[in-house]
């Protein structure tokens, strides 16, 4: 494993094993004497965001005596393995953590130096003057990022940059697609961010757009954009040239009230349809074969829809974004299953906006509203998440967009800081 980078803790001068003097797990031996009692228990530890190499970890500080006063030591432990009392002396004992501030007061630091696409476990324990130390945090297990490889992409007009990107796609010869609704227009680019060419302006004639939105790439690399406010859908070749469209506003099959999410499955594509709170599926030509939805929160309807992804067998996997859910369907549209609440726990969503499938069959959620990715595996059961806001490598403000190329690299499109991030 690789160790971590940070500056090994000294201990305090005067802990020494004699009569009297013990070893109660903290790492360090203390004298047995009492000024009341120990510090309160850390019940709070939680995770706030994570890159592929450090995890950055929130608490509230316990205090001194129970819930009072200002606690003199933190001893926090970092492990692969699920961390106990039994373990926590075993454990690597993590450098540098804060002095702990007032009780009451909200500590964070920052783990560095770990290894990504790891799970870890986290717990700490509080120590007075005397020191007494309090008991064993709750204990949080988090899985570092997968490995960040590079970006591209900035605010501005110009060829390679972003003003409303949401759409993200990769085609089977591994170029990326990008819809920018604000520039009205579709980018395509290398696996490595160079940029190729583009196509599309305003307007309500074949191969213009008005807020394009959701994109999907068949296996010839026929490239399908959701044209939100036109009420269509586009199909055009791999470099762009129009090659079809289908759809109009209304409620009648085929028809849509602002297509939002495409994927394309071998023959079939599914296109999310917000207003009218369902889903459409079409042969790849644009022929209405089934619909299935209405609005409401009972298994199988839907809150405006956004995201739709299909995997290996061919259920497809749909944002329930007012519901704060996904949803799983047979291809044509039989109920299998669904999970996630509102919430920023680990498997709960705030906006949750773009999905995919990855190469192991486990589902990619941009989870918008918290600012990070949210991994699970495709019956539902929470895998890791992460990012977390800001503009560094491996943080997102307002993840819209993923995908995944054959080699199972995956692109999330972080639609606020107007820029493509690749991870491993």
């Amino acid at each position: 494993m690789t160790a971590h980078k940070y500056i090994a803790l000294t201990v305090f001068a005067g802990f020494f094993l004699a009569a009297g003097c013990s070893d109660d797990g903290g790492g360090v031996n203390k004298v047995d004497t009492s000024d009341g009692s120990a510090p309160a228990d850390v019940t709070d530890l939680s995770v706030s965001a994570t890159t592929d190499s450090s995890v950055s970890l929130t608490w509230t500080a316990p205090g001194d005596d129970g819930a009072a006063g200002t606690a003199t030591e933190y001893d926090l432990r970092d492990s692969t393995s699920a961390i106990t009392n039994t373990t926590f002396n075993t454990s690597i004992r993590v450098g540098s953590p804060p002095a702990p501030g007032v009780a009451g007061t909200m500590e964070s630091f920052e783990v560095t130096g770990l290894a990504a696409n790891t799970r870890y476990y986290f717990a700490l324990r509080t120590a007075d003057e005397v020191p007494k130390w309090s008991g064993l945090s709750n204990v949080v297990g988090f899985g570092t990022a997968p490995e960040f490889l590079l970006e591209w992409g900035t605010m501005g007009n110009a060829d390679g940059q972003f003003t409303v990107p949401y759409g993200i796609a990769v085609g089977p010869s591994g170029d990326v697609y990008v819809a920018d609704a604000g520039l009205q227009r579709v980018q395509r680019f290398s696996a490595s961010g160079s940029f190729l060419s583009k196509w599309g302006t305003v307007g309500p004639n074949p191969g213009q757009f008005k807020t394009p939105e959701g994109i999907a790439i068949d296996a010839l690399g026929n490239v399908y954009v959701a044209d939100k406010y036109n009420y269509r859908v586009h199909k055009f070749s791999p470099t762009g040239a129009f090659l079809d469209q289908w759809g109009s506003q209304g409620t009648g099959n085929g028809e849509f009230d602002v297509p939002r999410g495409i994927a394309v499955d071998g023959a079939d594509v599914y296109v999310t349809d917000f207003n009218n709170h369902r889903v459409q599926r079409f042969d790849t030509s644009g022929t209405y074969i089934t619909k299935w939805g209405t609005m409401g929160s009972s298994p199988g309807q839907f809150v405006e829809p956004l995201g739709v992804a299909v995997d290996e067998i061919g259920d497809v996997y749909v944002v329930d974004s007012g519901n704060s859910r996904i949803q799983k369907f047979g291809g044509g549209g039989f109920f299998l299953g669904a999970w996630g609440v509102p919430g920023s726990g680990d498997g709960e969503f705030s906006v949750p906006v773009g999905i995919a499938v990855d190469d192991s069959g486990d589902i990619l959620v941009a989870d918008g509203g918290n600012h990070r990715i949210q991994k699970l595996n495709s019956t539902g059961a929470f895998i890791t998440w992460w990012g977390g806001v800001g503009t560094s490598a491996g943080q997102f403000s307002f993840p819209w967009g993923v995908a995944v190329d054959a080699g199972g690299d995956m692109y999330i499109l972080d639609t606020s800081n107007r820029r493509v991030q690749k991870f491993r």
